[in-house]
């Protein structure tokens, strides 16, 4: 799920709604309903906080993380990714500053640079 805000007659309506609701790059759609911040955010933080007061839990999850093996190759090329991304970034903010794009393709493409960080650091973790 993707956080998303929307002002209606001065009101700040703060939501959550599946990623592939309207996906442009795949053409799929997800007829999820969206979900209110703060009731999806409270839910969430009340779980952190009885996982994290259960030191069995987190001692096993813990010692899970000390078995897994760290793929170097993977971390080689998620660095390079963002440091591509990083790069573009700074492209199509000289490029709007020359008047060579509008603020429509600076919209589309910052949403693709956002979602492309969001996959590596998901990937990352």
């Amino acid at each position: 799920m993707v956080g998303q805000t929307l002002t209606v007659k001065g009101r700040l309506y703060r939501y959550y709604r599946c990623r592939q609701a309207y996906d442009r790059n795949t053409g799929r759609n997800c007829s999820a309903r969206y979900v209110s911040a703060d009731k999806l955010e409270t839910g969430i933080w009340r779980e952190v906080e009885r996982i994290l007061t259960e030191p069995r839990v987190v001692l096993g999850e813990l010692e899970r993380g000390w078995d897994q093996e760290v793929d170097a190759d993977e971390v080689t090329r998620l660095r390079s990714e963002h440091a591509s991304a990083a790069e573009r970034e700074k492209r199509l903010v000289r490029l709007y500053a020359y008047g060579e794009i509008n603020e429509e393709m600076v919209r589309e493409e910052a949403e693709d640079l956002r979602r492309r960080q969001l996959r590596q650091s998901l990937t990352f973790v």
